[in-house]
């Protein structure tokens, strides 16, 4: 089978009968990213819509300048503790961002107020975990 373009879809069938491959995952660096825009996908688990939406934050990395890349977690300081959460929409009952959501620390760390005011801001990542190859925003 030929390898599907980066946006086709693998049909599901089709890769549950690969075989385990050989080549080792590339990891990009952390580095000082540049946000050009914002994606809001709901997600699905066993065919059920999920409430919360997420947001994935484009960036263009120094390493990868030819296409933008989707970060869809923050890392920042919760009193003396570094913690990394995922970008969930969370709205409070005025139907605004929730407070103190990473969604709220990643704007309040970019001097921002909205999602939309983030593009073009320049942010630093770092590795999620030890042991994660994926990158993270850092708001701290």
């Amino acid at each position: 089978m030929e390898k599907p373009e980066q946006n086709e879809v693998v049909v599901e069938e089709d890769i549950l009968n690969k075989p385990i491959g050989k080549i080792e995952k590339t990891s990009i660096k952390p580095a000082i990213v540049t946000i050009s825009g914002v994606v809001i996908e709901t997600h699905k688990i066993d065919g059920t819509l999920m409430k919360v939406p997420s947001a994935s934050i484009l960036v263009i990395h120094p390493e990868k300048k030819e296409e933008p890349m989707a970060i869809s977690k923050v890392t920042y300081v919760d009193g003396k503790v570094i913690k990394t959460a995922g970008l969930w929409v969370q709205l409070d009952a005025d139907n605004n961002i929730q407070k103190s959501s990473a969604i709220d620390r990643l704007l309040k760390y970019l001097k921002c107020s909205t999602l939309k005011e983030i593009e073009g801001k320049a942010i630093d990542t770092v590795q999620e975990s030890d042991d994660s190859k994926y990158l993270s925003l850092k708001a701290y």
